[in-house]
């Protein structure tokens, strides 16, 4: 992967905040010859309604292509293979302008009898006909859906027994019923997911003892807290929790809020327990007050751990939880409201910490010259306000990346500004396009004379 990175073989290419590779976009040429290798073997069909596809033909196993890719036009025929009953996945990406008329018969699931792979997420305008006739599909194993004006999974989702991986997108809130999370073997839920109101009056012990014993779900990213229970009360028994997100509503009632702080409390101290094994959460309170995150708790005899934490909304001050954690690699604040002292404060005593990330508007005056941050690998700064930046070289032996994204960006006069010289593991370094050209001819002067000689680019964003 390194090398087809370094070598321009992919267009795009997104990182994660570990600095590995998460996605990656080839060049037409390296994407027309994948789709003329996978012709030529037989691996995949692909559809897009320019002419008869030739891969229709049967392999020398003697069965039809288990792989279908449908490309539906904005007008003309698909073409599709008159035999599919083999087929094993199925993956639909519309072009332009295309409609659901133009590749209607490629959601006739009376056609398929073993799919086990269904990814309709750029589908828009599927009706409710579509969504009950995949229910039918027994052994589909992943199934990602843009459910568009459909609000709701219905309870019949029970028969899809294999299910995986369930991705939900297309609509602001999706509300399921119990039966999604009563799916034996369901591991990732995705989604901005609710529990209907007719399931969460009466957590019926079922469910719970189903959570507790026998419920694989390892990622819920995630559910939307409301009014009424559901989600929130019910995340405590979920053992297996690996990844969790969560968004706040306007109307989150106390008793739900009450009881997110205690299932985030054990989700944390349950980090501690397991440490071999990633914890991630993500919590958006924009809507509501970021008061409830003071209630979360990590008592000194047990600090928790998390491998990364994501905080967006705002906070009167620097969370009390976060400072007691034992230790987390990855931290996220957007749109706190803090200053870079109470933040810089508030991670004095935190372990660990290998990915910084503020996108604040609010830090005003950062120096970077304590020892706290030792561990740090990677540091993203977005700010659109001004801001004022001195960083010392000293506490930062294995920082890697450096990204610097604010527009009105000042220098602290005098020493140390910002200093790379002693960065011995430096690779890279980003700042704003319009930030002031002396800043950035003083950068890419002191990084040619850097060991390393790190990369200067100019970006507006980290997305």
């Amino acid at each position: 992967m390194k090398i087809l990175t370094n070598s321009s073989i992919f267009d795009s290419v997104r990182r994660s905040n570990n600095g590995e590779v998460r996605r990656c976009q080839p060049t037409d040429v390296l994407f027309r010859y994948i789709c003329q290798q996978s012709t030529s073997e037989n691996f995949i069909l692909f559809c897009d309604g320019a002419a008869q596809p030739s891969q229709q033909r049967t392999s020398l196993q003697g069965q039809v292509a288990r792989r279908l890719s449908v490309h539906p036009p904005a007008s003309g025929q698909l073409n599709l293979p008159q035999d599919l009953s083999r087929l094993r996945t199925l993956a639909v990406f519309p072009v332009g302008a295309a409609n659901i008329a133009s590749y209607e018969a490629v959601l006739d699931f009376t056609k398929y009898e073993l799919l086990r792979v269904l990814d309709l997420e750029e589908c828009a305008h599927m009706s409710k006909d579509h969504i009950q006739a995949i229910y039918k599909q027994k052994l589909m194993k992943y199934l990602s859906i843009n459910l568009d004006s459909i609000p709701s999974i219905t309870s019949k989702i029970k028969h899809l027994d294999q299910l995986e991986t369930l991705h939900l997108s297309g609509t602001e809130t999706v509300t399921v019923f119990k039966e999604v999370l009563l799916l034996p073997r369901l591991k990732h839920l995705f989604g901005r997911v609710e529990l209907s109101k007719t399931d969460n009056t009466i957590l019926g012990w079922r469910l719970k003892r189903f959570l507790r014993d026998k419920s694989v779900l390892e990622t819920l990213a995630g559910f939307v807290t409301s009014g009424s229970p559901g989600f929130p009360q019910l995340m405590m028994r979920m053992r297996r929790l690996r990844k969790v997100k969560i968004w706040f509503k306007f109307d989150s009632s106390q008793k739900n809020l009450d009881a997110i702080s205690l299932a985030v409390t054990k989700f944390i101290r349950d980090g501690t327990n397991e440490p071999d094994l990633n914890r991630s959460l993500s919590m958006d309170f924009r809507q509501c007050s970021g008061e409830f995150i003071n209630t979360i708790r990590s008592d000194a005899n047990k600090k928790g751990r998390l491998d990364s934490l994501k905080l967006r909304g705002e906070l009167s001050k620097f969370p009390q939880f976060v400072a007691q954690l034992r230790a987390v690699e990855e931290l996220c604040l957007c749109s706190t409201g803090l200053s870079w002292t109470d933040i810089r404060d508030g991670l004095s005593t935190v372990r660990g910490l290998k990915y910084l990330k503020l996108v604040e508007d609010n830090l005003r005056r950062v120096e970077i010259l304590s020892d706290h941050l030792i561990s740090v690998e990677r540091i993203c700064v977005e700010c659109k306000q001004s801001m004022e930046l001195a960083i010392i070289a000293r506490p930062l032996p294995k920082l890697v990346s450096l990204h610097i994204l604010c527009q009105d960006l000042h220098v602290i006069p005098g020493p140390p500004g910002i200093d790379i010289t002693r960065m011995d593991q430096l690779k890279e370094v980003a700042l704003h396009p319009q930030v002031d050209q002396t800043i950035i001819a003083k950068l890419q002067q002191a990084a040619r004379g850097h060991r390393n000689t790190p990369v200067v680019s100019l970006v507006e964003s980290a997305h």
